[in-house]
């Protein structure tokens, strides 16, 4: 499996992505209808995935890398050669954090995400 983040020039390979958290508005509209128990639907488009994304990295330097590219300015692709579903584009929309796995001695930055056309 190969993973690669890219924004313009640069490219981040994780080791491995550890999660992948999905949330998706349905866009549809529920209307409470007096005397009634069943509601009125005013149907809407599905919007864009909000994610929460965790990464595996060998050493401190690549997790690094991969966070000061998720600080810049830009869209990210991510590419995955064994999950085509993971393949989007977005922008970093909360939360970039750094952290040392005891268990592994490696490195996983989480990012919350939002995918973007």
């Amino acid at each position: 499996m190969t993973t690669s983040l890219v924004r313009g020039s640069t490219t981040v390979t994780p080791e491995q992505v550890l999660g992948w958290d999905s949330t998706r508005q349905s866009g549809n509209v529920l209307h409470d209808v007096l005397g009634r128990s069943d509601f009125d639907v005013t149907f809407g488009v599905a919007g864009l995935r909000a994610l929460t994304l965790k990464f595996l990295f060998p050493t401190l330097a690549t997790a690094l890398a991969a966070e000061t590219l998720h600080t810049a300015v830009g869209k990210i692709q991510l590419s995955d050669t064994d999950f085509p579903a993971l393949n989007m584009l977005y922008v970093p929309s909360g939360a970039i954090n750094v952290a040392l796995d005891d268990d592994s001695a490696k490195w996983i930055l989480t990012v919350d995400v939002q995918e973007v056309l």
